[in-house]
Formats: structure tokens, C-alpha cells, sequence
């Protein structure tokens, strides 16, 4: 579980972690029947930046501050002053954030020095695992190391430059290793604990979003996905981070050797469906909520006869990274009733992932396809509208809600030396369905397209952009 403090503060507890890992994995090889001499490696895909103090010992100093957690923002215009925006992106490939790793190192240096001091190595959640089941060594991988503000992107290696400015030790920030690498063997103790067997190779595979990419088949140059939760993304593999002058995109390595998942995200994907059934559509507690949704909208013509909603229910990160932006309903007529509102949503977020396809795109990179996962990619309507927005094929993956676990399963067998390479998964992705866009639709929607950029244009000053 996540523990809530205040209005800024989320936590989950490390031995609680374990206590899951533990129970989960007996649970599964006696689900299963099989024999634990059949389980060829351990390998991970788990939260990115969080933030763990352990000692020396491995021992947690503090609960471990999660990806959600914003008690840095305190500390946010301090950190722009020391090192400035700019040169921070230029850095890392992100912007500074209170998300990332880097502001809670931090916080602790500036707020709990104590606990700083005492801090042999700060871990992400999939880390501490590796460590609970070797024993002893503490690294992280690329694609996490990445994800923390204090990454030298283009190099490849903690930035010492960053460290020194904000006055963090690079001795408390854990080795660096490929996504594939062995780091050590289950020890006894952990096999004990979790019913594998002793000496079974730990790989420690990378952050759940890049391990995603894999799982949706993103390994080469191009190739791109669109995942659909609460949030949004699109993601695509290149060979070179996505720098731009705007900082609209953020750079992770990807899992796949010498790769990167430039990736651009929006904040209410998913939440703004939730939020159109509960308040619009009234319903609460249904199972069947978006296909109830999805029929009621699908009564209505593509355009929701000129109606646009702009979906900034809690502002809105690429490309605007605004905190204040501001969701509306902007051309309403007596004319429209609850079904035109429940598809201007749908659209509404279809234009913002266009906005984001958009970089991509004028940044020539050649997107095809789109592979989309997520549990948002349930919503048939959603996806036609993707296409006839995007004017880009879509295509459903079977796994939507687990392709973080097979692009960690592809590293634990390229580790191994299972796989030659990440190629396999294309073997094991199947393509459920595709959705094709129309010509006739995907004309109107460009012209809708236009007005929903003036749209937010025209209301950012009212509501500010910092």
C-alpha cells in the first residue's frame, strides 16, 4: 500500500515489498507445480523514481519515497537557482522536477541530514529487491539511473557536475549496470524466503516504462507505442536522446543496449474518463463502465458537433508542463447533451496525444504504427478516434496490462544468454486487433485540431503557467 501524508507526501514501505515478493512468488510456484530447478533466472521491472536510504547493511533508513511524492517542490526553485533549468536538461534530458530521484537526495541532505549522513546508498524499489535476494549488491541499471536528475544522459554515467553543485555524494548513488547484467546469485536466506532455489542467477532488468517499451515491441530505431492508463505516453526507441530547446521531451535508456525511450506524457488520460462517468454520466461503482461510456458516445458523429474539451484536470505535463493548466468544455450549445460531452473527452485526449505524436514527428522520427498497451486500450471507440486523429495505424497488443513483465522477462533471458538479443519478443507480442484511420475523419479532426491548440493557447494566461 502507498501512505498518504499531508497534501505532498507518498510512501511505501520496503519490507512490505519483500513481504509481497515473498508471498507472491510461493504462491505462484505452487499455482503452478513448478519445480523451482526450472526457474532459470530472477529478473525485475519495477517503479522508477523513487528514493530508498539503506545503510551499509542493506537496512532501510526511512520508508521509501515514491514517484508521486512532491515534498521537494519546496526545494524546486533552490535547485533551478544552483544549476538552472537549461542546463539541467541539457545534462540529463528532463527537466528539473520533483518527481525524479535527485530533489529527494536532496531533501533528505536539506531536511533530514541525519538520515542523509547515515545513508550508505540511496535505491530504487526494484534495487532493494535485487539486494534482498543477493545479499549484497547494490546497483541500479540504465534506464533507472536515467530517471533521477542526476544522469548524464549523453554519457552515460553519474554526473559529477550535478552531484557537486548540489552538494550529493556520487559514494551514496549505487553502480551502474546494463539491464541484462547478472548481479548475483538468490542466496540462501532469500531462497529460504521465497521457495526458489539457492544460486539462481539474479538479473536486474530496468524501470517498468522501458521494460514496457520492450514488451510492446519497441527495440528498434522508430518503432513506437502509446500507453493508456490514468496517465498517457508515447514512447519511441532511438539511438540519441530527443533533446529540444522547449524541453517538451523526456530521455530514459532504454533496457535494449544503447538505446533510448524519448517519451512524452500527459497527465488525465484515463482520469478524464473517470471523471466524465462520474460527473456527466452519473455512474459510480458499475463494471461496465466504458462500454457504457463507449456506446453513448458512439451515438454521436465524429467533431461531437463542434464541441472540444480540453483535458487538464490536473494541469498538464508535455509539451506544456504547466501545473496550473486547466481542463474546459469550449464551444457548448443547447444542442449538446451527454453524449456529445462523453465524446468530446475521448477526443479531447486523442488531440493532446496528437500534440505529443506531433514532436515526434517534427523531430523526423518515422512513426508507422502505433502499438498501444494499457488498460485504456480496452475502449474500442477510444482507438478509432486515435487513428482517425493521429492518421496512424493503431495496433492492440493481447499483453495490454503486462508488457513491463515481458520486456523484463526479455532481459532476464538475454542475461542469461537464453536470447541473442530483444528481437525475441517480437516473437512472443501478438496483435490482437488494429484500428486503420479513415480519410473523411481524419480531415475534420485536423481542423479540430487546430482550434483545440488555439483553445489552450488562448486560456493559459487566465490561469498561468507556473
Amino acid at each position: 500500500p502507498t501512505y498518504y501524508k499531508n497534501d505532498d507526501r507518498a510512501e511505501q514501505d520496503p519490507y512490505e515489498w519483500w513481504q509481497a515478493v515473498c508471498n507472491s512468488t510461493r504462491k505462484l510456484l505452487l499455482q503452478s507445480k513448478i519445480d523451482n530447478s526450472q526457474i532459470l533466472c530472477v529478473v525485475f521491472s519495477g517503479q522508477m523514481a523513487g528514493c530508498l536510504p539503506v545503510d551499509s547493511d542493506g537496512k532501510p533508513l526511512h520508508n521509501s519515497i515514491i514517484w508521486a511524492d512532491r515534498r521537494a517542490a519546496v526545494l524546486d526553485s533552490k535547485i533551478q537557482k544552483i544549476l538552472g533549468l537549461k542546463r539541467i536538461y541539457d545534462i540529463t534530458g528532463n527537466r528539473a522536477n520533483p518527481v525524479y530521484t535527485g530533489h529527494k537526495i536532496f531533501w533528505f541532505r536539506e531536511e533530514e541530514p541525519g538520515i542523509y549522513n547515515k545513508t550508505y546508498k540511496f535505491l530504487q524499489a526494484k534495487d532493494y529487491i535485487a539486494l534482498k535476494f543477493t545479499g549484497k549488491q547494490f546497483v541500479t541499471d540504465f534506464s533507472e539511473a536515467s530517471c533521477t536528475n542526476l544522469f548524464n544522459i549523453k554519457e552515460r554515467k553519474w554526473s559529477d557536475e550535478i552531484l557537486d553543485c548540489l552538494n550529493i555524494s556520487k559514494e551514496k548513488l549505487p553502480e551502474i549496470v546494463s539491464s541484462t547484467q547478472i548481479v548475483g546469485e538468490i542466496s540462501e536466506k532469500a531462497a529460504e524466503e521465497t521457495g526458489l532455489k539457492r544460486g539462481t542467477p539474479v538479473v536486474i532488468g530496468g524501470g517498468d516504462g522501458p521494460c514496457a517499451a520492450v514488451g510492446a515491441g519497441v527495440v528498434q530505431e522508430g518503432e513506437a507505442y502509446i500507453y493508456l492508463g490514468s496517465s498517457a505516453w508515447i514512447s519511441s526507441s532511438m539511438s540519441e536522446p530527443l533533446l529540444d530547446e522547449k524541453q517538451q521531451l523526456a530521455n530514459y535508456c532504454h533496457i535494449v543496449p544503447n538505446y533510448y525511450v524519448p517519451t512524452g506524457t500527459m497527465q488525465s488520460a484515463g482520469t478524464s474518463f473517470e471523471w466524465a462517468l462520474r460527473t456527466i454520466g452519473r455512474l459510480r461503482d458499475v463494471d461496465n463502465l466504458y462500454s457504457i461510456m463507449e456506446k453513448k458516445a458512439e451515438s454521436v458523429a465524429p467533431g461531437s458537433n463542434g464541441l472540444i474539451f480540453l483535458p487538464y484536470l490536473l494541469g498538464e505535463r508535455t509539451p506544456y508542463w504547466n501545473p496550473r493548466a486547466k481542463g474546459a468544455f469550449i464551444g457548448l450549445t443547447l444542442q449538446h447533451d451527454e453524449c456529445h460531452l462523453l465524446r468530446s473527452v475521448l477526443e479531447g485526449v486523442a488531440f493532446h496525444l496528437r500534440l505529443i505524436c506531433d514532436i515526434f514527428i517534427n523531430r523526423k522520427v518515422e512513426i508507422k504504427k502505433l502499438v498501444v498497451i494499457g488498460g485504456g486500450a480496452k475502449n474500442d471507440l477510444l482507438l478509432k478516434i486515435l487513428a482517425d486523429v493521429l492518421g496512424i495505424p493503431i495496433h492492440v497488443a493481447a499483453l495490454l496490462e503486462e508488457a513491463n513483465t515481458l520486456g523484463a522477462y526479455a532481459a532476464g533471458g538475454v542475461g542469461i544468454g537464453l536470447f541473442d538479443n530483444f528481437e525475441i519478443v517480437k516473437q512472443f507480442l501478438k496483435i490482437n486487433k488494429a484500428f486503420y484511420p479513415e480519410d473523411k475523419n481524419t480531415s475534420l479532426y485536423s481542423e479540430l485540431y487546430e482550434k483545440f491548440n488555439k483553445f489552450y493557447t488562448a486560456i493559459e494566461p487566465i490561469y498561468g503557467s507556473h
